[in-house]
This record gives C-alpha cells, sequence and structure tokens, in this order.
C-alpha cells in the first residue's frame, strides 16, 4: 500500500455462566492468597507486586483512583468531576489498565476495548468496509449499549478530541496508544460532568503524564491465510529537568495493516443470501424469504453476460472469449441457486488495509509553588485504500446490433432473428474496483495551568484547538453519461470504431468503450468512462473551559466535596467536491459539500455529601449530585443532570444507584449534510409500487437535542472470606425521547399516509399525483430503549511463593433494546444479523479471560462468547422458514517472557488470536445480498486465526 511518505453453534449459553463461575471456583481459601483490603480501604501499590503478574483490570465496581498507588495524590475519576482521594463515584466503571493492554498486544488499542462485552456495533477496519463512499473506513468508532457511536463521548485525559468524521465520532486510532494508563469506561449517562454525547456513556483514554525513562514496542503479525500482514512500532521517552518543576514527554506510532480485499479468500465463504422465495403464492405454505448457499446473480457475469433474445446466456470472459453461462435453479430475474459462481459478494473486503501514524507531545512546568502550566500537541493521520465492489450493471445495458465490438457470429444470429438490439449484464471488469482513498490527519493543540488555590481548593482551566483535513476520493467509478456514450460504439465511414455520438459531434471527445469480456479496453476508453470523486473537509473545535474543586465544610461524616465550572466550545465544517459528484453523474460516491458551525456554552457543578460513616449497618454512605446548563446556538438552552448514591452496609458490600438526564445534540452532519443523491427508488404509495424515484438526503438546521432518562443501580461484592475476590451487577435502563432519526424513502411516504403532513413536504409528485422526489432529513421523531445488566468478576492471587494467578470475567445481558418510529416499535435485541439500526445487539456477550505467571513466564488464555439471535424478531415461519442465527466462541492465546538487560529489562511477547480458527457464523444478507458477503463483523471473527510476535524494551 502507498505509504506515508508519499503526501498528497458449538457453545451455548452455559459458557456465560460458566466463564463467570469459574472465577468463583478458582478464588478458593485452599489457595495461597494475597490479601486484598475491603471495599472503601486503601489499596496497595500495583508497584509492590512481583515482576511479570498479570495484574487483572480494575472490575466495573472499582474506579479508576484503586489502581493508583496508595500515596497517589488526589485524582479525578472518570465518573465524575469531583477530586477527592478515596471517592468512589456511584456511576458504573470499568478499567482497562496498561497491563491489560500490554498482555493482549493489540495492535490497536481499540481491537481491545471492543472485546468488552459493554460495546456493540462498533465501526472498525472489519465492519462496514463496502461503504467506499463514507470517508470512514478504517476507523475505530467505539460504540457503547449499541446505541450508536454518536452516543459514546471519547475523552483524552477528560477533554474532548476533534471529530474523525462529520458526526463528530472520535477514531481511537488517533490517540496516543505508547502513553495509555489506562482506559476508563463509565457505563451510564455522564453528559451532567461532560456535556453532550454522553448518553450510552464515556471512554476515557488515560495518559500516564509523568513517565520517565524510555520504552519501545516492536511487534508483526500475519493470518493462518498467509495475509493480513500487521506491523506496529511505537515509543515514548519522558524526562523531568529543572530540578523536578519540569517533566516533558513524547511519544509516537506507527501502525500498518495491510488487510483482507475479498471474502471469498476465505473456505467459509458459500455465497449465502436470504432472497425473494420464488415459490411463495399468497396464502400458500411456503415462506416469502428463503436462505440458500451459492446464489448467483442470473442477470449478470464477470466478463458480461446477454440476457434478453436469441443470444440470452451467452457470456464473455477475458480477452473477449465467448461461452455459455451454466445456471443453476432460477430463483426470481435477479438469482440463480447453484451454477457456476457468479457474485458481487465474493468482492467484499473483510479488513480495509490502513495506515497510521500518531505523535504526542506534552510539556509541564511548575511556575510557581502548586502552580503547574502545561502544553500538548497531538498528531495523527490515518491512510485506509479499502476496494469494494465493481461498477454493476444488472441486464440493463441496450446494445444495438451494429455495435462495433459484437463478434460477427453473434450479429449475424441476431439479424437472423429479426432482433435490432438485446440487453446486457456486467461487472464492468475493465473499470475496476471502486477503490477508496480516505486520508485524515488530525492536529490537536491544548494549554492550561493548574493550581493550589489553598485551604483545600484548586482550580484548573484549559484551551484546546483542534482541527482534521479530510482527503476523501473513490477512484474507478463510472460517469454514468459517458459510460452510455462510450458503450453505443459504432464504426464511421472509414471504418474506424467510433461512439455514435461522435459521428454528429465530432468534437463531443467520446472514447468508445467494449463491454464484451475482461482485458478488452485501452487506458484511454477506461478513463473517459471512468473517475475520481472527491470530497475535501476540514473539521475544526475550539474548546475553552475551567474547573474548580475543594471542600467547602464537613458534617459529621466527613468533608463536602464540590466542583464548578464552565466551558465554551464551538465545531465547524467546511468542504468542497468535484463538479462530477455535483452533478450526480458517478456510479456512487456522489460527494456534497458540507458546510456550518455552530457554538455553545455550558455552567455545571457537583457535589459529594457523606451522610453516614462508621456506623452499624452504615460503614459508609455518600450522595452524588451535579447539574449542567447548556446554550446552543442552534436550538436553545437545555439543562443534564444527575443524582446518585453510594452505600456500604459493611464493609464486603458496597450499593450505588444513578438517576440521571443525558443528551445528545445534533452534529454538524445532521445540522448542515449538504446532499447525498440516490436515483431509481421504489417505494409503495398507496398500495401501488412506485419506482424511479429521486431520493436526496440532506441535513436538518430546525433539530432538538435528543433527551434521554438513564436509570442506573448495582452491588458490588468484595468478601474478606474470600479475599482477592470481587464481583459486581448493574442494571441500566436508557429511555431516549426526540431520537434523531433520517427516515427511510419508504418510511417518508408511511408517514405522509399516516397522517402526518409535515413529512408529506418532503415528497414530490406530479401533475397525476405520482412520487417522483423524496427528500429524507434528520427528525426528532424516534423514541429509543436499551435495557439489561452487566456482570463483572476478578479473582487475584498468589499459588506459590513465584506464581500468580489471575481470573476475570465480564458479561453483558440485553433485556431490551428497541426503536420505536412513531409507525411501528422495532425489537432490536438479539437480532445478529447486520440489519438493525445502530447494529447486532446479541442478547449475551462474555469475555473470561485466566492469566497464570511463574517466574518471567506469562500466559493468558481467554474466550470470547456471542450468543445465539435471530434475523428479525418480527419474522415468523410465514417470513423465513429457519430465522435463527448462531452462537459463536472464540478463544485467544497471549505469552511472554521477561528479560533483564542494560539499563533496564523487557519481554518477548507472542499472542494468538481465535487459536482455533474457528470460522465466522453465516450472516445471510437481506439487505442487497448480490452486494454483501454473507457474514456479520460486528459480531463475529471473520479474519481467521491470526500471530503477532513481538519485543518491548524500557530502560
Amino acid at each position: 500500500m502507498t505509504s506515508f511518505i508519499e503526501k498528497g453453534p458449538a457453545a451455548r449459553k452455559w459458557i456465560a455462566v460458566s466463564a463467570l463461575a469459574m472465577s468463583v471456583a478458582l478464588a478458593t481459601p485452599a489457595v495461597a492468597q494475597t490479601q486484598q483490603p475491603p471495599i472503601g480501604a486503601a489499596t496497595p501499590d500495583p508497584a509492590a507486586e512481583p515482576a511479570g503478574v498479570p495484574q487483572p483490570a480494575a472490575p466495573v465496581a472499582e474506579t479508576a483512583q484503586e489502581q493508583a498507588p496508595a500515596n497517589a495524590a488526589d485524582i479525578i475519576v472518570t465518573g465524575s468531576r469531583v477530586k477527592r482521594n478515596g471517592y468512589k463515584a456511584p456511576t458504573p466503571e470499568t478499567v482497562v489498565s496498561a497491563q491489560d493492554l500490554a498482555s493482549n498486544a493489540p495492535a490497536n488499542v481499540a481491537d481491545f476495548v471492543n472485546d468488552l462485552p459493554q460495546l456493540a456495533g462498533s465501526a472498525t477496519p472489519r465492519a462496514a468496509t463496502t461503504t467506499v463512499s463514507s470517508g470512514t473506513a478504517g476507523s475505530n468508532f467505539l460504540n457503547l449499549r449499541g446505541l450508536g457511536a454518536s452516543r459514546t463521548l471519547v475523552l483524552l485525559d477528560g477533554r474532548r478530541v476533534v471529530g474523525s468524521s462529520v458526526e463528530g465520532l472520535v477514531d481511537a486510532n488517533t490517540l496516543p496508544s505508547a502513553l495509555i494508563s489506562r482506559v476508563d469506561i463509565v457505563t451510564g449517562g455522564a453528559s451532567a460532568a461532560y456535556g453532550s454525547d454522553a448518553v450510552a456513556g464515556v471512554v476515557n483514554f488515560v495518559l500516564d503524564t509523568r513517565f520517565t525513562g524510555v520504552k519501545l514496542e516492536v511487534q508483526s503479525g500475519i493470518s493462518t491465510y498467509g495475509d493480513d500482514r500487521k506491523s506496529k512500532v511505537e515509543a515514548a521517552v519522558g524526562k523531568s529537568f529543572a530540578g523536578g518543576r519540569g517533566h516533558i514527554i513524547v511519544s509516537g506510532s506507527y501502525t500498518d495493516t495491510a488487510g483482507v480485499s475479498r471474502a471469498d479468500s476465505r473456505p467459509w465463504f458459500n455465497g449465502a443470501k436470504i432472497i425473494a422465495n420464488p415459490a411463495f403464492v399468497a396464502g400458500g405454505t411456503q415462506p416469502r424469504l428463503i436462505l440458500a448457499d451459492n446464489v448467483n446473480t442470473a442477470n449478470a457475469s464477470f466478463g458480461g453476460l446477454i440476457t434478453s433474445g436469441v443470444l440470452a446466456g451467452t457470456q464473455f470472459g477475458e480477452g473477449g472469449s465467448i461461452g455459455r453461462r451454466v445456471f443453476g435453479t432460477p430463483a426470481g430475474a435477479m438469482y440463480t441457486i447453484g451454477g457456476e459462481r457468479q457474485d458481487l459478494a465474493a468482492f467484499y473486503s473483510l479488513e480495509a488495509p490502513v495506515e497510521q501514524i500518531t505523535a504526542f507531545g506534552r510539556v509541564s512546568f511548575e511556575i510557581a509553588t502548586g502552580f503547574e502550566l502545561f502544553g500538548e500537541f497531538n498528531y495523527g493521520r490515518g491512510l485506509a485504500k479499502p476496494q469494494s465492489a465493481y461498477n454493476w450493471a444488472f441486464g440493463n445495458v441496450r446494445i444495438q446490433q451494429d455495435n462495433a465490438f459484437l463478434d460477427p457470429t453473434l450479429r449475424t444470429r441476431l439479424l437472423a432473428a429479426g432482433q435490432t438490439s438485446f440487453l446486457l449484464g456486467t461487472f464492468n471488469p475493465d473499470l475496476g474496483r471502486f477503490t477508496s482513498r480516505n486520508e485524515r490527519e488530525l492536529t490537536r493543540y491544548v494549554g492550561g495551568l493548574k493550581g493550589d488555590l489553598g485551604g483545600g481548593w484548586t482550580a484548573d482551566a484549559y484551551g484546546q484547538y483542534g482541527k482534521t483535513a479530510f482527503d476523501t476520493s473513490v477512484s474507478n467509478l463510472q460517469i454514468r453519461s459517458r459510460y452510455a456514450l462510450a458503450v453505443d460504439a459504432v464504426r464511421n465511414a472509414a471504418g474506424q470504431i467510433v461512439c455514435r455520438s461522435t459521428l454528429t459531434n465530432p468534437t463531443d471527445g467520446c472514447v468508445p468503450y467494449n463491454v464484451f469480456g475482461s482485458g478488452v479496453n485501452t487506458p484511454e476508453a477506461i478513463a473517459y468512462s471512468a473517475g475520481t470523486a472527491r470530497l475535501k473537509l476540514d473539521l475544526e473545535q475550539t474548546v475553552g473551559a475551567v474547573t474548580v474543586q475543594g471542600e467547602p465544610f464537613s458534617t459529621w461524616a466527613g468533608p463536602v466535596s464540590v466542583a464548578f465550572g464552565g466551558e465554551y466550545r464551538k465545531e465547524k465544517v467546511s468542504g468542497t467536491s468535484d463538479a462530477i459528484s455535483q452533478a450526480n453523474d458517478f456510479f456512487a460516491g456522489n460527494y456534497k459539500p458540507t458546510n456550518g458551525s455552530y457554538d455553545l456554552g455550558e455552567g455545571f457543578g457537583e457535589v459529594v455529601v457523606p451522610i453516614a460513616r462508621d456506623l452499624p449497618f452504615a460503614q459508609s454512605a455518600d450522595l452524588n449530585g451535579a447539574v449542567r446548563y447548556t446554550h446552543y446556538s442552534t436550538s436553545g438552552g437545555v439543562t443534564t443532570w444527575k443524582v446518585g448514591a453510594t452505600y456500604n452496609p459493611v464493609r464486603d458490600i458496597r450499593l450505588r444507584f444513578t438517576r440521571s438526564r443525558d443528551i445528545r445534540a445534533p452534529n454538524l452532519n445532521d445540522l448542515y449534510l449538504g446532499g447525498v443523491q440516490s436515483i431509481g427508488q421504489t417505494v409503495i404509495d398507496r398500495g401501488v409500487s412506485t419506482g424511479n424515484i429521486v431520493a436526496t438526503t440532506i441535513g436538518n438546521q430546525a433539530l432538538d437535542p435528543e433527551r434521554a432518562d438513564t436509570l442506573t443501580a448495582g452491588v458490588v461484592l468484595a468478601p474478606t472470606f474470600l479475599p482477592g475476590f470481587t464481583v459486581s451487577f448493574d442494571y441500566y435502563d436508557i429511555k431516549i425521547a426526540d431520537a434523531i432519526l433520517t427516515p427511510s424513502t419508504q418510511a417518508v411516504v408511511n408517514y405522509c399516509n399516516a397522517g402526518n403532513t409535515a413529512v408529506c413536504n418532503l415528497i414530490t409528485r406530479n401533475a397525476a399525483g405520482v412520487i417522483t422526489a423524496i427528500t429524507r432529513s434528520p427528525i426528532n421523531l424516534a423514541r429509543e430503549r436499551s435495557k439489561g445488566f452487566d456482570i463483572e468478576a476478578s479473582y487475584n492471587g498468589e499459588i506459590a511463593p513465584d506464581a500468580r494467578i489471575t481470573v476475570r470475567a465480564l458479561a453483558t445481558h440485553v433485556i431490551e433494546r428497541s426503536l420505536n418510529d412513531g409507525i411501528s416499535v422495532d425489537q432490536l435485541g438479539g437480532e445478529n444479523s447486520v440489519n438493525p439500526p445502530g447494529g447486532s445487539i446479541a442478547d449475551w456477550r462474555v469475555n473470561g479471560s485466566v492469566g497464570l505467571a511463574v517466574g518471567p513466564y506469562t500466559a493468558v488464555f481467554t474466550g470470547r462468547y456471542t450468543s445465539s439471535g435471530v434475523y428479525d424478531r418480527a419474522f415468523t415461519a410465514a417470513d423465513l422458514a429457519d430465522n435463527r442465527i448462531g452462537d459463536a466462541v472464540y478463544f485467544d492465546l497471549a505469552t511472554s517472557i521477561k528479560f533483564k538487560g542494560v539499563g533496564g529489562g523487557g519481554e518477548f511477547f507472542f499472542n494468538v488470536d481465535n487459536l482455533f480458527n474457528r470460522d465466522p457464523v453465516i450472516v445471510a444478507p437481506i439487505n442487497q445480498p448480490f452486494f454483501n458477503a454473507p457474514v456479520n463483523a460486528l459480531l463475529y471473527d471473520t479474519i481467521g486465526r491470526e500471530f503477532r510476535a513481538g519485543v518491548r524494551v524500557k530502560f
């Protein structure tokens, strides 16, 4: 790939229970254990643990500061703005430690985070790679609860990062992975603490800003099929200066993933599709849909297939060779079951090739006692070049009998039958596969001041500016108007092959294109009929904020802690696109520039009030409340709030509860999308099918923020009779009102016909009342709900003087995930297909691991489980005979050995993902089955066994 040098169903649900039970079974008094303090007590310094011992990530029960040394200063946990030593926020939180990341040695941090059960439907380089025109291929956008990435707030050290998409989504690939000390995942509403977008929760990447020394990691990997090569190099340097008053850290990383460009490179590819049942008859016994393997297109072939007249079934191959198509069993006009492989889905990309570079620098200096000035610079540049399908034509290219490229023998047969033309279907191989080039360059500057105001009061203020420059293009796109002229090739009076249009307009520049076969066109012909769609966008984010924390007074139960402050933020997008896209003349990727901005001002406050300490049946109890008022330039004012409580009846048990009002404000794409146009849409209008409709999607500046009411309630157990063991259970219920939804073309018609007159304004009809055009625009219409619970259990203990075992299991169960669009309620939970909005919400997701460290040797064995599901909960046997999608479990193995060296030490590691090379569960596509592979990368492993090996050193 181009370098940066160029600028320009074997397991069942019992596994879920077994994984949790295993952690309990192993945590027995018969094992020599390391004493773990009860909840609320100080946590031992992890540095005191024996070298080479894998430390379990803090369970959901524990917050970030419990991983810090006992003598650490006050720190702010991600679930709260309050700075208070030993404070545990009532909001559930999972922490991924640096040791977790090191043991797994992922190619990028997001790969590990996305394996956590709380995340579902995240966009990754393995998901949605066929959406060539989105400009986001190769990105990692985190998605908590499957509520959509736009409802997950991603932070870096508690601060926002400029988006890597017009929706404002943060690409985790751009963050400085070499310096990450932990990742805090708050799985509850946090808008009162952090503002818009924290509806599902917050993922906060926390950096080690006091790192000292040098560390380096180099790794390389490959799949068991010899492809998807990965390489990674990252380094960090940190040093104090000026007698310890100053500190500087610098880090950089480079990663290169080759990707997998074809689905048929894997043995599991079987061409499975869900299509209309040709045997279906209304009132009959056959379902309306069937799921079949080896389904191929019936009205097109790679190099061209004649689909009408006396020549029907004739197809063309390499160099224009002529043959007969071997069909299977007909399944409507579009498909054939069996026969020879002619399937666009074979070209579905399993993983996008991505090249990424990041750089980070930070300097801090104590300008006076208790006052620190700091500055940060963040740079990230990503280049993804995924390929997708070809410029397909399914039996709709009209070829005249006098076409100059037509074989004379075929022409003779055509004329003898009295035919003057025929229809042809082709993948247009000579035009090439759609190839995206998505380049994103992020720069971010932060400057701030932290100070001790005295009397236990502290303050910090910062300002930041971030910009992401997008240069997105899709090449090998058919230019429709030119292609229509070029395929109509004839001979002029001199016997030369020209476009028919050139006979009457000699200067039109048309270059004839041969549709009969592959490898039959000149570069000039290809260059005329195909081109490159291009979009350039600049996203800018400006933030200024100040926060003050302190303890103004105390009650008999302890000090009351407060935090308050204000924030200003501005978001802006500006862009340009090419002229052909503006005219909607490309086969796909007709970009439109998006331009607009908004700003907002916020004020917030939070308080923690202790109400009990060291009482019978109340070892401790705290109340927590927060409120934030935000005024948007686009939609006015809105208030968010949170109330919560933690209660320890005894030292071994903690109860926690939160209730919050959260929001997601419309993003730049919701408000200002310039327009995306689709041609030839079909809808059912009052029982009549109407086609050839032009559908245009635009932004809506009249949108209001979404409102979410969130409830969480949980219990954390750390029994003193089982030292080293902790388990937590947390229930959540998120209800979203005025959810922003962009209805489909059919939904727009349905809304209008149901009496929604405002939506009727989006429909254009001709004089006969027939729909000719529909405008799609996001509206505050839907209601959504997500309800379920999380379980986490962990154990950490010694089994010998120089041996330690760690066990951890995390599980998420979805009770309800629904979408109410005003007409119907879609139950999405357990729909493991790729079609649900928000994408694929499995009923159960479980991640369990067992780690063993003996001297310098460490091994961690991990299992990842996804429960079975269905294609659509609304389906009955009358829709699809087999609606089930199987479950899956994958196992990973991570091993390492430590060594000592001059001035430091390091470790070699060797990891295997998908150890037993389990194939993904086949998930037959329903939406565009001719185009999509039978797989769901959001839930299942699509690549197969992968090996990674490397070394990391520190001195």
